[in-house]
């Protein structure tokens, strides 16, 4: 599967490989999975960008579309939670791994229960 965006007029191209394989994303890297709690750990950005379409677990391409609302923030790392949630911040490099690791994140690379899969976008 492959969604084309244009951001700033550069094509960024952003491949998801499904079947339980770890994510290919071209736009960044995965760095792991790690405990969030109600009061999180990373912002959301939910409600922020119109790219961030409707409810956020029946979002299609929930990874890509994150990535692509945390870079036109400026931001170079971003967390995808419960099948699509999205979050990102200037802090987040300081803040992701506050609670440790955790195993509750899907194969599918888009975290889970209280559980952030983190990428941090290339170049940073």
């Amino acid at each position: 599967m492959r969604l084309r965006i244009l951001l700033n007029n550069r094509k960024i191209i952003i491949k998801i490989l499904r079947k339980g394989i770890p994510i290919d994303l071209s736009s960044g890297y995965v760095i792991g999975c790690y405990k969030d709690n109600p009061s999180r750990v990373i912002q959301t950005l939910e409600g922020t960008d119109p790219i961030l379409d409707g409810p956020y677990s029946s979002r299609k391409n929930p990874i890509a579309k994150c990535a692509v609302a945390a870079m036109r923030k400026g931001y170079s790392m971003f967390a995808v939670q419960d099948g699509g949630w999205c979050a990102s911040s200037g802090t987040a490099p300081q803040t992701f791994d506050k609670y440790g690791k955790s195993t509750a994140c899907m194969p599918d690379g888009e975290g889970g229960a209280l559980a952030n899969q983190v990428y941090v976008t290339k170049g940073n």
